[in-house]
């Protein structure tokens, strides 16, 4: 037993003070009121007690990297609902996942009531940063808490070795046990490594190792390729262990260079006429030749293995070609299929590098990305970049340092599908709709499919149906109050949710329809349209459109759709659709063709989360003001002297223009003369990039009178240099290098020490993340002084992440950036081969025999095996409760007074029973109990009589006294001399006189009974 906080036994000195002093009338009260505050007292105090208890804490370390088996993660679920089954009262059970980084999966708490269903931990999987997991299961166990750790894990580990952790999981005394989950590596053909230059020259020749990995002799295939054109490739035999091959490249056109091995097992190889393809690669190294001879490796018969572990087959090397890099310019795509452009001949004349496409066959990446100085988007779609594209360039303008620019015309801005883009954000005009400039009203009907399909769930949490109805409310917000909208949902029937009406409730509106939820069945298209066009036809604008949206692979009861949208078509009404899939599905075709039976548009989408992208852009289309086609005259503003030295002056007017509005702190540069005075040219800084926008058209139907205008190639030129920017150089000698070591990317800037620095704060750098799924992310680092003349940082790569650090450093009050080449790891260090792995799964085994864990089998025998220990409980509430009960008591008492009688009672009775047994004991001997029960009963009344008479003569020598005292005179009679009494016989006659004194005598001993019983009631 143990005192918290025994100051307080001080409080004992002056309660018992008042307890002597205060007294009460009854001393039951008085000892109730003393243990009543005593015990008040050792709850202020803190009384714990120890007790010793087996229960305790158990975490579970899952692994969910990509090196795990595919069903590795119900397997863990398992083990974890096994170990919830088996839970003590007392024991706390908690979860932590890993990949790249830990995840809390659950709390440490020791309620079973509900499984464990999946995991919610969605970082990246490239990686199995096992030291951070063990940390972080750490960090939620409380000390002095006894706990195991049961790690379920490959064995496998990235990043810093788990071996660090020794001394605090002994000193805390937490053993490791673990359960190993891994793939067979049996016949495992692995890339260990590539390796070429970081930066090279363009035209440099340099050379690119790859380091093979066999597990017996063999024979194995690769090919190699360079920004996707096959380089090299082959069959060559290799030995057991590890095996290099060499090839020579040259560099390209400044940017990157993004170069690719790829190895297989060949398990059949047939060759005619004995032609050896080991020869023929053989002679590939040799003469260092981009390619294998075709007229020899047509000749093989190739035939492929599998791999158990695919994943390391494959490795990639980004190299870094220095240079002034070219602008990159995306144009629409043409039926033809010819690319063209004005502005890239036009760029060219003034001495601009410039690349052209129309976006065929781009992967939109880092690596792309980093070949080129800016892009230009002369009227392209966004469909034609997709969300992904739009996401990364963005990013990649921010942070990089890198420009973007802006034309105008019929499939630019709004009308391209800009608003409410990735975009939107960073162009430094704004694209919506104000009803002071809308000239037309328009009538738009909203058909939405709300089947059952449209309740599955997407990424973010929400259903198809939340995004839908997003989309529709984002045409209400589009639209101004002189428009008309009306919105239904059809599966097989068709529900109004807002009924055809003028758009000036927005707001209750958009409350209905994101009410929206999913139906069941499939969509009928001819039900929901023929009810819509119906109800569209009464409404007043001269400008009516139908929006179909539609799942692409669920759309059903085409019906007579031909002459339904035909017949709406002769009323001026169209009609567009937004498919919910691919231009494969089974129902795409029927959704191309209402589209273009309707004359309206059609898009197709897989990713929901665009939805309510597309319905802005098809709203815009149908009101018709984001584009005025008509000829408007312009003049330059003094932010022109921001993009270009040049006086512009009288410009000739344009053809058309998008119509936008300028955003805070943008720079104007150009601006129309007609009623909008809406930006012409517009630009600003954002992040550490540049943005500017044209709102004309370049070349096209629309460009007007300007390209007739002297100086209109002059101005274009001035635009585009601006967009490419200028090359910053390190200043003071300074050098920034960037290599590869173990998947971990060290980035250095050294310093001059000839030199005085100029360094006044700590630089920082910008981490440009691109992951496997295309999206990215943004993280800002500092660099830490690692010498007197060297600043770096290191940090760790996943297998499938492309990564660009920029660094941020501050010149004249200026942050300027410098942007080093793309890296990315070879290949995940998650599949190297058990054999090359310097962390394989003998980590756990010396993890668990250090701390005194063990290899965990039976998995519900961990909460018998965790030790028992004292544990200290807190009996402050309990004494509360009895000082509580001892109130109770004496206001009870207080009240009847039932408990002093009572127990008052109890205590006579208890004496009186103990004297007739201690007197019954006494008489008796050992002759008196040979004795018979009769001879018993005569004795007791003989003596009984005895005591009678005795009584008999007392009290009538009392009488004697008595009258004596009261006669006349106080004379004094002496009384007679007691003799004894004669013996009587039974038959000798009682005289009068002792049968009146015997009456007497019972008389008196009843009322003496009386008496008594009267007392003994009281």
């Amino acid at each position: 037993m143990t005192f918290q906080q025994p100051i307080w036994f001080l409080l004992l000195l002056p309660l018992a003070c008042m307890v002597y002093y205060w007294r009460i009338s009854s001393r039951f009260l008085v000892v109730l009121r003393a243990i009543m505050l005593f015990l008040v007292v050792l709850a202020m105090v803190g009384v714990t007690i120890k007790l010793p208890t087996r229960s305790g804490t158990v975490i579970v370390v899952a692994d969910r990297s990509r090196s795990m088996p595919v069903e590795s993660d119900e397997m863990e679920r398992q083990a974890i609902n096994i170990l919830l089954s088996q839970i003590g009262k007392e024991d706390r059970l908690g979860v932590v996942s890993f990949g790249m980084s830990p995840h809390l999966e659950r709390i440490p708490t020791s309620s079973n009531v509900d499984e464990f269903n999946e995991f919610r931990g969605n970082g990246s999987r490239d990686a199995s940063n096992l030291h951070d997991a063990i940390d972080s299961a750490l960090s939620i166990i409380p000390n002095g808490v006894k706990s195991r750790l049961l790690v379920i894990s490959d064995g496998r580990w990235t990043g810093e070795s788990p071996d660090h952790l020794i001394s605090r999981l002994v000193q805390r005394g937490i053993p490791v046990d673990y359960r190993v989950v891994e793939r067979s590596h049996v016949g495992d053909v692995a890339i260990l490594a590539i390796d070429a230059p970081e930066k090279v020259l363009p035209g440099e020749v340099f050379k690119v190792t790859g380091m093979v990995y066999v597990p017996v002799d063999q024979n194995i295939g690769y090919k190699l390729t360079c920004n996707g054109v096959e380089a090299a490739t082959g069959i060559r035999p290799m030995n057991a262990g590890s095996n290099r091959i060499d090839f020579m490249l040259k560099a390209g056109v400044p940017g990157t260079m993004q170069c690719d091995l790829e190895v297989k097992r060949v398990i059949e190889n047939e060759a005619d006429n004995g032609n050896d393809s080991g020869n023929s690669n053989e002679n590939l190294d040799q003469n260092n030749t981009n390619k294998t001879d075709n007229s020899e490796t047509s000749k093989l018969k190739v035939t492929f293995a599998g791999d158990p572990v695919p994943e390391n087959n494959f490795a990639r090397k980004l190299v870094g070609v220095e240079g002034d890099k070219p602008l990159l310019i995306l144009v629409p795509r043409s039926d033809s299929g010819v690319v063209q452009s004005k502005l890239a001949e036009v760029l060219r004349d003034a001495s601009l590098k410039v690349d052209v496409s129309d976006g065929s066959g781009i992967v939109w990446s880092l690596g792309t990305l980093s070949r080129y100085s800016g892009i230009i988007f002369e009227n392209v779609p966004a469909s034609q970049i997709g969300s992904n594209g739009m996401s990364l360039i963005s990013e990649w303008v921010k942070e990089t340092g890198a420009g973007l620019m802006f034309t105008g015309g019929k499939n630019a801005y709004s009308l391209g599908g800009y608003y409410k883009s990735p975009f939107e954000q960073i162009l430094p005009v704004s694209m919506e709709l104000r009803k002071e400039h809308r000239k037309l009203a328009i009538a738009v009907a909203i058909l939405m499919d709300c089947s059952g399909s449209m309740g599955m769930m997407v990424p973010g949490g929400k259903i198809k149906m939340d995004l839908a109805d997003a989309g529709a409310a984002e045409v209400l917000n589009i639209l101004t109050p002189m428009d008309e909208v009306a919105v239904s949902t059809c599966d097989t029937s068709v529900r109004k949710i807002v009924p055809l009406k003028f758009n000036s409730d927005t707001k209750n509106d958009t409350r209905k329809i994101l009410a929206v939820g999913p139906g069941g069945g499939g969509i009928f298209a001819y039900t929901g349209l023929k009810t819509v066009t119906a109800e569209l036809a009464s409404a007043t604008a001269e400008t009516k459109h139908v929006i179909l949206f539609t799942d692409a692979d669920d759309t059903e009861e085409p019906g007579d759709y031909v002459k339904l949208l035909m017949a709406c078509r002769d009323v001026g009404m169209t009609c567009s659709v937004i498919a919910l899939g691919t231009p494969a599905d089974s129902t795409a075709d029927f959704c191309r063709d209402i589209a273009r039976v309707g004359g309206g548009n059609i898009y197709f989408t897989e990713k929901p989360e665009e939805l309510p992208r597309l319905f802005a852009q098809d709203t815009f289309t149908i009101a018709r003001s984001a584009f005025l086609d008509e000829s408007t005259p312009f003049h330059f503003s003094g932010g022109m002297l921001t993009l270009s030295d040049a006086v512009f002056q009288n410009p000739l007017p344009l053809g058309g223009y998008n119509l936008c509005y300028l955003k805070e702190k943008a720079i104007l540069s150009a601006v129309t003369e007609d009623e909008y005075n809406a930006p012409i040219i517009a630009s600003w800084q954002v992040g550490l990039g540049r943005v500017l926008c044209y709102m004309g058209q370049v070349d096209g139907k629309f460009t007007g009178e300007i390209a007739g205008w002297g100086n209109y190639n002059l101005m274009l030129a001035s635009l585009g240099r601006w967009t490419a920017g200028k090359t910053n150089l390190l200043p003071d000698n300074m050098m920034l290098t960037q290599t590869l070591d173990n998947g971990d990317c060290q980035i250095r800037l050294h310093l001059d020490p000839e030199s005085e620095s100029t360094i006044t704060s700590t630089p920082d750098v910008t981490m440009l993340i691109q992951k496997a799924d295309g999206t990215t992310e943004t993280r800002k680092l500092q660099l830490k002084w690692l010498e007197p003349d060297m600043l770096g940082i290191t940090v760790p790569l996943a297998g499938d992440e492309i990564v660009q650090a920029t660094l941020l450093l501050a010149e004249g009050g200026e942050i300027k950036p410098y942007s080093l080449p793309p890296v990315c790891a070879p290949n995940s260090p998650e599949f190297r081969p058990p054999d090359q792995m310097r962390n394989s799964g003998e980590t756990l085994r010396q993890l668990a025999a250090t701390t005194g864990g063990v290899e965990r089998i039976e998995l519900p025998r961990i909460w018998q095996d965790i030790p028992k220990s004292p544990r200290f409980f807190d009996i402050s509430a309990w004494l509360i409760y009895l000082a509580i009960l001892c109130i109770v008591i004496e206001i009870f008492q207080r009240r009847t007074g039932w408990i002093t009688s009572w127990s008052k009672r109890v205590i006579a009775r208890f004496s009186r029973k103990t004297t007739a047994q201690n007197q019954n004991v006494n008489a008796k001997t050992t002759d008196d109990e040979n004795k018979d029960k009769d001879n018993d009963q005569n004795n007791r009344r003989e003596i009984s009589l005895s005591i009678f008479q005795r009584f008999k003569l007392r009290r009538k020598t009392q009488k004697i006294l008595h009258s004596n005292q009261t006669t006349p005179n106080n004379s004094t009679q002496t009384l007679p001399t007691q003799q004894p009494a004669a013996p009587t016989t039974q038959n000798q006659p009682k005289t009068s006189d002792t049968s009146t004194s015997s009456s007497n005598v019972i008389d008196a001993l009843n009322k003496a009974k009386q008496s008594s019983k009267s007392r003994t009631k009281k």
